[in-house]
Order: structure tokens, then C-alpha cells, then sequence
């Protein structure tokens, strides 16, 4: 579901500190370019001639159809000055494929490093109106967004939906760590204008 992200999120993120302990930090990449990615025509075998061998491969069903995730991941733990959140722990990216039948039908990046983050103001989701807002005023309140999502992840067979997601893990000594993740999903119908709107938060 395209919510399911959340889910995995606190798992991958320990997962991820337990390798850059071991002095493994992955493969580093960069936030995907929008045109360089075309969603139900861009297969698994192209994504992985760019980006390589994923971190982790998951499998769920969705309405009936098999939804293959291909997850990408990087972070130190060396370089915090360079990370978005000054009391989060680390710094990493993630990058996430979507695929029904090898094709491509969405993807979802996120970032705490400074230079790149994906951390967006959850409350002005409050300000996009159904029906009303298009998407160049949801650019102006979230800014660009990380991912973009086609059927079968959302409902509408010929509409689209931009992908807001973020994530942080905050890890203690004396306390177990806590992961932050924020995930806003804006559909739009075939005018520009939007049917839907999701938020979603956990803090675990």
C-alpha cells in the first residue's frame, strides 16, 4: 500500500547505523532527476543498470497486484555537520522503486542530509483544498516534490500523485532510539487540480 512505507522505516534506518558501525555506508546516489525516470514505461532492468544492486527487495499485494519494491540506501554516522537535523543522529538517503510487472509505477526519495533534504512542514497540508488547489500551489507550499506515484498506488487509473517523505532516526546511549518519519501523498486528477490528500506520521 502506498503507505507502507512508515512501516519499514525504523527497521531499515537501525539497520542501516548497525552496517555504518561495521564501517559499511552503501552505495551513495543522488536524488533521482523527474525526467529521467518515466512512470509506466521505465522497467526494473533499466533502474538497475543506473543504480545497481539493491539494499533490500520486498513483496506485497496491492488491489490484487504484486508490488515489487527495490530499496536503495546511504548514510554516515562521520559526517553530522553535514545533516539537515541538528539533533538527529547521522545523516542518510533512501531511495525506493515501485514496480507492477517490471514497470515502473512509483518512487519515493528522501534525505536528512543538509544538502538535499526532503523534510517538508506537514501543517500547510492543511491548506491544500480538494478540488480547488492545483499542483503549481502545492509547489508553492511544500516545494518539489521527492517522488511521484501512478496506478495501481493510488486509486485513480489516470491521475498522478506527488510524494512527500522524510525520515530521521534520533539514537541515545541511555534511551532507545526513536524514528520520525512523515509521509504526505497529493493526488491530482488529469487537470492539475487535487482529489486527495494523505498524511501520514509515526514517531516509534
Amino acid at each position: 500500500e502506498p503507505i507502507s512505507i512508515l512501516m519499514p522505516a525504523k527497521r531499515l534506518l537501525l539497520t542501516c547505523l548497525f552496517l555504518l558501525l561495521a564501517g559499511c555506508v552503501g552505495r551513495d546516489f543522488v536524488r533521482p532527476a523527474p525526467d529521467s525516470l518515466r512512470l509506466g514505461q521505465t522497467t526494473w532492468p533499466q533502474v538497475q543498470q543506473r543504480y545497481g544492486k539493491p539494499f533490500k527487495q520486498s513483496v506485497y499485494t496491492l488491489d490484487g497486484m504484486d508490488i515489487v519494491t527495490q530499496i536503495y540506501a546511504y548514510g554516515s554516522l562521520s559526517a553530522r555537520r553535514h545533516r539537515a537535523k541538528i539533533d538527529s543522529d547521522g545523516a542518510a538517503r533512501k531511495l525506493e522503486f515501485k514496480f507492477h510487472d517490471n514497470i515502473l509505477v512509483g518512487y519515493v526519495y528522501s534525505s536528512s542530509w543538509a544538502g538535499d533534504h526532503t523534510d517538508f512542514d506537514e501543517t500547510k497540508s492543511a491548506e491544500i483544498i480538494r478540488g480547488v488547489s492545483t499542483k503549481t500551489d502545492v509547489m508553492r507550499l511544500l516545494g518539489k516534490a521527492g517522488g511521484h506515484y501512478i496506478y495501481p498506488m493510488i486509486a485513480s487509473r489516470e491521475g498522478e500523485a506527488h510524494v512527500y517523505y522524510y525520515t530521521e532516526t534520533r539514537a541515545g546511549v541511555a534511551k532507545q532510539a526513536q524514528t520520525l518519519s512523515k509521509l504526505l501523498v497529493v493526488t491530482y486528477a488529469q487537470n492539475g487540480v487535487v482529489s486527495d490528500v494523505s498524511l501520514k506520521m509515526s514517531l516509534k
